[in-house]
């Protein structure tokens, strides 16, 4: 009798949520810099970054509704690959009848009318440190570095295009 896949694709799941935030929150450090090269300084929501510096960015996300959800997101771009890591707190339980989700998006800014880029649905933390935690890990060898929005929207259809704003902010 072939075993059931519901366990499989649980742990799957978890694994994966669990993976993505173990690489957003504890980042392997990056090696020393060469002797006579200063450390890079570190990359704080809304702090301004030269474009020949333009390697890593970080962004804070306000509930737009008024409530209580914030995220912090960030990304680096380092030999041909962006990275981007999301982590937000404080956002409602979807109940699993409804077929709700929360999904990540790239804006060219917060004002723009079309959305650039669909980073996928974000995954609820089961257990551990960011338990009730949703979090976002993407990954592509394309240079979004010119997007600088950033949202999360709650979504009743999975079909890559925006619904309900939830959460947004902006790269610097």
């Amino acid at each position: 009798m072939p075993m059931p896949r519901v366990p499989y694709i649980i742990l799957a799941i978890v694994v994966l949520a669990a993976g993505g935030a173990y690489l957003f929150f504890e980042r392997i450090p990056a090696p020393p810099p060469p002797p006579g090269e200063a450390p890079p300084a570190a990359v704080l929501p809304g702090t301004p970054i030269s474009d020949s510096e333009n390697r890593q960015a970080a962004a804070t996300l306000r509930d737009v509704r008024g409530g209580e959800a914030t995220a912090e997101a960030n990304w680096t771009f380092e030999q041909g690959a962006f990275t981007l890591g999301l982590r937000a707190e404080e956002l409602a339980v979807l109940s699993g009848d409804q077929k709700k989700f929360y999904a990540g998006w790239l804006l060219t800014d917060l004002a723009a009318a079309t959305v650039a880029v669909y980073l996928g649905p974000l995954t609820r933390v089961p257990s551990g440190a960011f338990a009730g935690d949703y979090v976002l890990g993407y990954a592509t060898p394309a240079d979004l570095r010119a997007y600088r929005g950033i949202v999360v929207t709650q979504e009743s259809l999975d079909d890559q295009k925006p619904e309900t704003r939830i959460l947004e902010g902006s790269f610097p």
